[in-house]
């Protein structure tokens, strides 16, 4: 009987901070930063993007820069 008693309160418990915990699915918002096109700019991004302490996003592309031989790239914020 002990043993069911906190069987149930550790469920109990647990629905209840299930409960009062904020979804998983919070509204996400996307916002497109830069497009890429096959100009000097840079095309093709294949790089993972890095991020600095200030917000500033880095990568690379495939394509464009001096001779279509690829960019470095920073995202300012």
């Amino acid at each position: 009987m002990y043993k069911n008693a906190i069987l149930f309160t550790t469920v109990v418990l647990a629905l209840a901070i299930l409960a009062a915990a904020p979804p998983l699915h919070a509204a996400i918002q996307e916002q497109v930063l830069h497009s890429f096109g096959e100009d000097a700019n840079g095309g093709y991004p294949i790089s993972s993007i890095v991020a600095d302490s200030q917000g500033n996003l880095y990568g690379t592309t495939f394509e464009g820069g001096d001779g279509f031989a690829g960019t470095v790239f920073e995202l300012t914020r």
